[in-house]
């Protein structure tokens, strides 16, 4: 499964949302010490596991060198064959998944 910036992106904001209404309390007066401190820890966590996925997407390289070049063989061997719905498949998945990060 892939994860685009713009999903990342959006759960970043939805984080920083919370944080911030939790630091204001209810209705902008004195933050609650039980319910601050509980949502802190569940979203440590979470922030921890978002930060990690972000860590592994910056070391991950945007074009895989060997697979071009086992592409390219392939191309140049007449060999090379992609199924249309296969393109359309992997087209679409990729648009939905970009939509469901905005």
């Amino acid at each position: 499964m892939k994860i685009s910036h713009g999903q990342i992106d959006g759960l970043l904001k939805a984080y920083a949302q919370q944080v911030q209404r939790a630091k204001a309390g209810p209705a902008g007066g004195a933050p609650e010490a039980q319910t601050l401190g509980v949502d802190k820890l569940t979203l440590s966590d979470r922030m921890r596991e978002i930060q990690m996925v972000r860590d592994v997407l910056a070391r991950t390289p945007d074009i895989r060198a060997e697979r071009v070049q086992e592409i390219a063989r392939a191309i140049a061997d007449g060999t090379y064959s992609v199924r249309s719905e296969d393109v359309a498949e992997k087209m679409l998945g990729r648009v939905l998944a970009d939509r469901m990060g905005e």
